[in-house]
């Protein structure tokens, strides 16, 4: 009897344990996946992958990670298997000739616009499962907060809030800090000083690759200007 009894407590401490539901989830949602796509098909880190280098062609590998989620060495050996395929290719950065710059083939763009209407339909299914509109919008809050909230956080110190920053706010402070003005910043990565100002105050959003480019000058990661994760530059004495 009291075996029975801890076997079906552990049976219900399962089904309530949000690692084990959540397993079950993206099972049921790989499912899905492939059911819409077929067989042959790209994976979905596969399509996750040439969605971020098609919204920013010539992307810095490191910016792929952060975007996608997939980790360094993860995406490393998924990259050479996409690469083999035709899919996508890894050149020198133009900003960073230690970091790789990624393109899309032609096959990659077809492959690309094949899958993605099949995975928005795989999206609504999966969704749909929820019922009310208001139960997946809440579902896509919810997942969207865990996701930021496991994020590493940056260092202690200084008096920055990185992450709270804008992305122009992060490349002024990364500009004053390398003791740059808008005009010496602009020659070093060949754009205009009022397109830097417009970056800064946000009236112009910055590109993956312009990122790129503006850490290379001012010795901070992409990811730190982007997303306020990363290398960062040395705080300023009045910051």
């Amino acid at each position: 009897m009291a075996a029975g009894k801890s076997a079906g407590s552990r049976a219900a401490a399962l089904a309530r344990s949000p690692t084990q539901l959540l397993q079950r989830a993206q099972q049921l949602a790989a499912d899905i996946y492939a059911e819409e796509l077929g067989p042959g098909a790209i994976t979905h880190r596969q399509f996750a992958v040439l969605t971020a280098v098609a919204a920013d062609e010539g992307v810095a590998q490191s910016v792929v990670t952060r975007v996608t989620g997939i980790d360094r060495s993860t995406l490393a050996e998924l990259l050479d298997r996409m690469a083999t395929k035709g899919l996508l290719v890894r050149e020198p950065s133009p900003s960073d000739r230690r970091a790789n710059a990624l393109r899309l083939t032609a096959a990659g763009r077809v492959a690309l616009e094949e899958a993605a209407p099949k995975v928005a339909r795989a999206d609504a299914r999966l969704l749909k499962l929820l019922g009310a509109a208001g139960r997946r919008k809440e579902l896509m809050g919810q997942l969207s907060d865990l996701v930021a909230a496991g994020e590493p956080e940056p260092r202690a110190g200084g008096r920055w809030a990185y992450r709270n920053m804008t992305v122009g706010q992060r490349l002024q402070k990364a500009r004053e800090a390398a003791g740059l003005s808008v005009s010496a910043l602009a020659a070093k990565v060949g754009r205009s000083a009022p397109t830097i100002s417009r970056h800064e105050t946000g009236q112009i959003a910055v590109r993956n690759s312009q990122a790129a480019q503006y850490a290379a000058a001012l010795n901070v990661a992409p990811d730190w200007l982007l997303f306020g994760t990363g290398n960062r530059p040395a705080p300023l004495r009045n910051a």
